[in-house]
């Protein structure tokens, strides 16, 4: 959310300088407000996009200064023969972003390679993962984006069930202060630490003991 202000802060220079202090505190205060208005109404809305656009989603949403996430893990690839590390989507259609759900509505409207998913009920509201759960996750995801990237696999959400865990605190390693669940997953002999976005996505750390990292909370 943070860059939203920098990149609105930025703007106001610029228009400062080209029309003059009062109209560039005018543009800026009408911009800022129908960009943050109704933040409370702002929740991460699941969307997926056409195969292999989800990066372009992510730009999309950058450009129009709203927070979004593309869960990525590190590959080796070969490019003209020689060996790379890359940075990849998880998946290639799958989106989460911050807004309210009329501009959502709004995006996908216009962007005809998006949409937003839907729940499987009655009235098929629109999905949306609250927020401390989408927070604790991408902290826990971008801790691994630097040289813990290792240490960090996703796993099937469906082989799990995080009702059964026990909420723990990592005291060692790299994700030191992070939390998760101790639970059971399926085809593991040992209990793992799980972080999960119910449904979706989950992650695990690949560590043959766990229970030496851990404190129960």
């Amino acid at each position: 959310m943070y860059k939203q202000y920098f990149h609105l802060f930025c703007g106001a220079l610029t228009v400062w300088s080209s029309v003059g202090r009062v109209s560039a505190l005018y543009m800026f205060y009408a911009y800022t407000s129908k960009t943050m208005e109704n933040i409370e109404d702002k929740q991460w809305y699941v969307l997926q996009a056409m195969y292999g656009k989800a990066l372009k989603a992510e730009q999309l949403f950058t450009d129009i200064l709203i927070d979004s996430f593309v869960p990525m893990e590190s590959k080796i690839e070969l490019r003209k023969g020689k060996k790379s590390l890359v940075r990849v989507p998880i998946f290639s259609n799958l989106v989460f972003a911050f807004a309210t759900f009329a501009r959502i509505k709004e995006i996908c409207a216009v962007h005809s390679y998006l949409y937003y998913r839907v729940q499987c009920n009655a009235s098929r509201d629109p999905m949306f993962v609250p927020r401390d759960q989408m927070q604790q996750f991408i902290d826990f995801v971008q801790t691994s984006m630097g040289e813990c990237d290792e240490s960090l696999k996703y796993i099937n959400p469906d082989s799990f069930n995080l009702k059964d865990g026990e909420l723990v605190r990592i005291i060692k390693g790299p994700f030191i202060g992070k939390t998760g669940t101790l639970v059971k997953v399926t085809g593991e002999h040992r209990k793992q630490v799980v972080v999960a976005i119910d449904g979706l996505l989950a992650v695990t750390i690949k560590d043959p003991k766990p229970w030496t990292i851990i404190e129960k909370i």
